[in-house]
């Protein structure tokens, strides 16, 4: 079996939907999530509570890894594991399994030992399908939106919501920190999800997110009455990484107008509003992190010296977060990692 016909194997297997599928790896409802050019499902290799895997298609052939227990590999090790089989003491019964899969019959004989059928037709490698990159919302259709947000305690409902999450609607709303969607007026294009718009849908308490410049690029939506699908939510079709929440103390740190000496990272916009909320020192800020949030831009705002506080999830994904944060902070600052 030579390298090229491992490759064509490769390549007839590049589609993840279908791959999974095929493999019973893909789930159902929360067990998988939809990411750029594949998935994000149940690690096969470990008892996995949450989504933590992702499986790509990179440059034309499938790569995965585990961000919960870092095995990694590509389409043949999904085979392997798949079919009960060793990748390395058995490669040759996983590339039969795998040829198979993909109908690549003349390869199946070759490595059963029957004399190779030819194939139906010419192999072609599939192309390549590249996503356009996504883009932040439009700047002027964020301000819009915002300035036509009212604060929260002008919203019963979203007021009710913040009350039964132990949040006061008048420190939100003074320390500016979210404001409430208006009960009328036009709302951008991409206010929308499954059910209808933002406001349709009870999604009402909005919440601002700033790049490592300290300009609001974007905004995050999250429901305040009990109902389906998730929590949040980005602007629909648009970028929503590279973005995270901040206090007036964060801001201005990012901006570069202070050099306070003790930051708070937490996870998602609840645990975000209630660490703002309490935290009123000039020498102290607090910044708000999603997925796809952190990058080395923020890193490179947070003073050198600075002590800072990691409270993320006690699960894969917030393990994940304090892991891209630390590489990035290692050298610079003193990290204590506070599990919320």
């Amino acid at each position: 079996m030579s390298d090229a016909d491992v490759l064509e194997i490769k390549h007839a297997l590049s589609d993840p939907t279908r791959v999974l599928e095929a493999l019973g790896m893909m789930g159902q409802g929360k067990a998988r999530a939809r990411q750029a050019g594949g998935w994000s499902i149940r690690c096969p290799v470990h008892e996995d509570g949450t989504p933590s895997c992702s499986v790509q298609n990179k440059d034309g052939v499938i790569l995965w890894k585990c961000w919960g227990c870092g095995a990694t590999g590509d389409v043949l090790t999904l085979v392997a594991v798949a079919n009960n089989l060793k990748i390395d003491s058995q490669f040759k019964a996983v590339l039969a399994a795998a040829a198979r899969l993909g109908g690549l019959w003349h390869l199946v004989d070759k490595l059963e030992g029957r004399e190779p059928r030819e194939p139906r037709h010419a192999y072609v490698p599939p192309p390549v399908h590249v996503e356009p990159p996504r883009e932040w919302p439009p700047q002027a259709e964020v301000d819009a939106l915002w300035n036509a947000c009212v604060p929260t305690s002008e919203s019963e409902t979203v007021a009710a919501y913040l009350q039964t999450r132990s949040l006061s609607a008048d420190v939100i709303d003074g320390r500016e920190l979210a404001r409430a969607l208006p009960d009328a007026g036009a709302l951008p294009r991409w206010a929308v999800c499954t059910g209808g718009n933002w406001r349709e849908t009870s999604y009402r308490l909005i919440v601002p997110m700033y790049d490592a410049t300290g300009a609001m690029r974007s905004v995050r939506a999250c429901r305040v009455v009990d109902g389906d699908g998730p929590k949040r939510r980005p602007p629909f079709g648009h970028k929503a990484s590279e973005l995270v929440m901040a206090d007036l103390f964060a801001l201005a740190m990012l901006r570069g107008e202070i050099k306070p000496y003790r930051v708070v990272i937490v996870e998602g916009e609840p645990d975000f509003l209630s660490r703002a909320s309490v935290m009123n020192d000039a020498h102290g800020c607090a910044l708000g992190i999603v997925s796809g949030s952190w990058t080395k831009s923020f890193a490179e705002r947070i003073p050198v010296g600075a002590r800072v506080y990691l409270r993320t999830d006690v699960d894969a994904a917030g393990d994940r977060y304090a892991q891209e944060i630390e590489s990035t902070l290692r050298r610079r600052a003193f990290l204590w990692r506070r599990q919320a």
